[in-house]
């Protein structure tokens, strides 16, 4: 299978907080160099468990197809 879609969500850790540049060295930026797809970094420094939860059930619910996409 070809992975074509990244979906990353959470707290300071998957945004890159600390970084110099987190939009080119955060692990999600760095993983989907690796499959070659497109990054959805849905990630907000201070995310709230409860704020991951409720953005990744409006995100899924909002998307049909999910055969060539990692979350």
């Amino acid at each position: 299978m070809k992975v074509k879609r990244l979906y990353t969500i959470g707290d300071s850790w998957t945004y890159g907080h600390d970084l110099e540049n987190p939009k080119e060295q955060s692990w999600p930026t760095l993983l989907s160099r690796e499959f070659d797809c497109e990054l959805m970094n849905n990630a907000e420094n201070g995310g709230s468990n409860d704020w991951v939860f409720r953005k990744t059930v409006e995100w899924v619910s909002e998307h049909k197809n999910f055969d060539d996409t990692i979350v």
